[in-house]
């Protein structure tokens, strides 16, 4: 597990005085970053402080650092809350959007509050789940393709 797992970024967040930083926690996760290091990324893209992100701001971030982002349907796979997501997706990295939220889950271990082994808010439904893994290229590419 090459992550900071959720209480660690959560003390970090809580000690920067910040609040609606779960965009910097799933940036943070996926990346492998420290908060400080994911929360320096999302403020040059636009991130205030003491306030949320838009998805537009996280994608740009986590792409910034060489992933590429790839919606799932998860509607076809029969997934439809969190914990459904965590038994479910359980190799690779995936961002979960419900509303007004995000969670980034490790190869089957969600890293956030919500996390369905830590209370009992397993049952919020998503929006959105995209995959995500890291860019490879083989040679010379041109700007603008990663």
């Amino acid at each position: 597990m090459s992550y900071i797992k959720y209480r660690e970024l959560e003390f970090e967040g809580m000690k920067n005085r910040d609040k609606g930083f779960c965009t910097v926690v799933a940036v943070a996760t996926i990346c492998s970053l420290s908060y400080k290091r994911a929360y320096k990324k999302m403020q040059k893209l636009g991130r205030r402080h003491r306030q949320g992100a838009y998805a537009g701001t996280y994608h740009q971030a986590i792409k910034n650092q060489g992933y590429i982002i790839e919606g799932v349907n998860h509607l076809a796979d029969g997934v439809r809350t969190l914990g459904q997501a965590q038994t479910k997706y359980t190799d690779g990295k995936y961002l979960i959007q419900t509303r007004g939220h995000i969670s980034a889950s490790v190869n089957g271990d969600l890293n956030d509050w919500a996390n369905p082994e830590n209370n009992t808010r397993g049952k919020k439904s998503m929006k959105h789940v995209l995959r995500v893994h890291k860019c490879i290229y083989i040679g010379r590419t041109t700007k603008g393709e990663i």
